[in-house]
This record gives C-alpha cells, structure tokens and sequence, in this order.
C-alpha cells in the first residue's frame, strides 16, 4: 500500500527529529488481550518503504527535498529493510510496549556524554570512566565522568551533571521528548529579583512552581527556635564583655591589695605615683591581650556547636550543603576594641584613685 503523508498545519514550521513506528492503542489493547489469553507474547511485524521527505510551501516552485534518509539510523525494534532507489527500507516488530524509530545521526552516537559525577557513581567506572545509566526510559545512555563532586544544589546524594545540550541531543536521539527540562535555575541580580518574582507569578508563569533561595533563607533564618537561639548567644556575647570588664578591674583592684607593701618600697625608692600607674595599666594590657587570644580559640571551639544548635532549630537535621560559620570581623573587632578600651579606662581611673597621694595608702588607714 502507498501512501502519502502530510503533516497537519499545527506541526508545519518545525523540525523533524525521527519517525516512530507504533500501534495504534486499540491494536496494543487488542495484542495485550489476545497475548493474555493464549499465553504468549504476540508481536506485529512488518515492512515499510519511505520515499524522500519533501517540503512544499514557502513560494518554492515545485517540492524540496529535505532528507533521502541515507544518513538516518534506526533504534528500537527497527531495523533496515531492503531499499529501492531513493526508497529507505524498514523492518519493525511490535508487541504493544515497543516501538520502531528512525531519526537522524546525532553528534553523540557512539560519544560517551561528559559528565561530572558523585564520588559513588564514579567509583562505579572503570578505568575507562563510562558509565552505562538509565535516564527517563533510555536503556542505554553511556557517560564519561570527566570529575567527580561532593553535592550539587538540590540533588540528592548520588547525581551526574551534564550540559544540557548535550544530554538533551542524548536523550531524544532514541526517545523524541525524553530530554525536555523540566526545572530552570535564574540568576537574578538582586535590583531585578522584585520585578521577576511579579512577572512569574502572571502569565504564562502563573502555573510554574516557583522556589526563591532568599524566601527559604528569610524563612529559615525567622525560624522562632533558631532566632531566639541566636538572640541568647548575642546576648550572651554582650555579657561576657561585661563580665570581662568587670573581671579585669576586679583582678587588678585584688593585686593593688595584695602588693602594697611592695608599691610602699617602690615609693621609698624614689618611684612616684605616675610611674606606678603605668605599671599598674601594663600588667591590664597584658591581662587585656592574653584574654582576647583566649576568648578568640574559646570562640573557635564554641561555634562548631553553636552552628547544630542553630540547624536544628531551623528545622533541618542534617543540613545540605553543611552549615558553615559566618563572622562579621568588623564587628568582632568593635567587640575586642570596646572591651579594652573599656577595661583599660576603668584600670587608669582605678589607679588614678588609688595613687593620688604621694606615698600609696596601707591597709587599715595608714599612711
């Protein structure tokens, strides 16, 4: 039988990426059917002839031809029947789940898709690097893992990436609609994301599911738990400057006490009260600095725990990329500056106090 094909006028303008040799679905159900009763699996088969691929319309004269299909192969159940002339011949054999395609040569037949791997599928390779995968109904989609990383946004723990073009030419070769996208990353800059959020959320976006990663951040950092978490450790800050300050005035008054007798025998030996002053602020300063070295390693070690805490009351018990710490050094160096400009002050006025006589004071009045 002959026939000629025409494409409806909804499809005219686009591009032919394969002829696929299918059944009908009642002639599937009726195989289904007949191959439940009997047992066994029947398969339709048969033979077609395809003359060239001609075009007609856009002011041409007379048909173009588009494709004699010497340079098309075939996949699935089809295989290359006898051809006549400009005739491409084909075999197909049908039993309800598969189907025959014809289509072009694709730039990745027999080329492996590079690929950046997980470190467990790339285990997998061997020495040659390929891997052979099973990707939205291909079979046989082979892979060449070119490196290998740790995560990748929103994939789980195993995953390949691959450039999409070269994926998507991968996976329509042998099954035409397989490699459609069906998620798309924006990068907005932060002036534009406003007017893009507007336009997603109208036509012909309104029906797409939208994710922001400055929503999910806004909503994971208001997290009740994590904020009042992170309030308390603030505070808590704010408190161990104060207690520092207090700390440092306290030790120095208790060392003023328990060394006058030697301030006594300084002042006999012609050292004035400036003098022990100044000696009186070194010792802070030098309290001031090992204190700050410490509260920096302390701080170190507490923010490994802190940075649980904090994953856990956001909600998230393992989190994806981990959780790392971020300071605000500037403000860091605000909180260290304040406490030994605060400390050191209250040290000089202390010892401005306590040396404002020529000879320093005893214990019980004397003089």
């Amino acid at each position: 039988t002959t026939l000629a094909a025409h494409l409806p006028a909804a499809d005219r303008g686009g591009r032919v990426v394969g002829l696929v040799v299918t059944l009908r679905f009642a002639d599937s159900q009726a195989l289904a059917h007949q191959g439940i009763e009997g047992g066994l699996t029947i398969v339709a088969r048969g033979r077609l002839g395809l003359g060239p691929l001609l075009a007609t319309g856009g002011g041409t004269p007379a048909p173009a031809r588009v494709t004699d299909w010497s340079t098309w192969v075939t996949r699935g159940t089809a295989r290359p029947g006898v051809a006549g002339g400009a005739t491409a011949g084909l075999r197909y054999a049908l039993d309800g789940s598969t189907n025959g395609l014809l289509r072009p040569v694709q730039p990745t037949d027999g080329q492996p898709v590079p690929v950046v791997a997980s470190s467990d599928l790339a285990a997998l390779a061997g020495r040659d690097r390929v891997l052979d995968m099973t990707v939205e109904g291909v079979e046989a989609l082979t892979v060449r893992v070119v490196a290998v990383a740790h995560r990748f946004p929103t994939a789980g723990g195993s995953f390949v990436i691959a450039d999409e073009g070269d994926l998507a030419t991968a996976l329509n070769s042998d099954d035409p609609g397989a490699g459609t996208p069906t998620e798309m990353w924006l990068d907005v800059p932060p002036a534009e994301r406003d007017r893009v959020a507007a336009a997603l959320g109208q036509r012909p976006f309104a029906a797409l599911q939208v994710a922001s990663q400055d929503a999910i951040e806004h909503r994971l950092a208001a997290e009740p738990l994590a904020r009042g978490l992170l309030d308390v450790l603030a505070l808590s800050a704010l408190l161990a400057l104060v207690l520092g300050v207090a700390g440092l005035v306290v030790v120095c008054a208790a060392d003023l006490g328990d060394e006058r007798d030697h301030l006594v025998d300084l002042e006999a030996m012609g050292v004035g009260p400036a003098a022990l002053r100044h000696h009186l602020l070194l010792r802070a300063a030098v309290l001031v600095a090992v204190g700050i070295g410490g509260g920096l390693v302390l701080g170190a070690v507490l923010e490994r725990l802190v940075i649980d805490l904090v994953s856990l009351g956001a909600g998230a018990g393992t989190a994806s990329p981990p959780l790392r710490g971020a300071q605000s050094w500037a403000l860091v160096a605000a909180g260290l500056a304040g406490f030994a400009l605060a400390g050191l002050g209250l040290v000089w006025a202390f010892a401005r106090t306590a040396f404002r006589a020529p000879v320093p004071g005893r214990i019980g009045g004397g003089g």
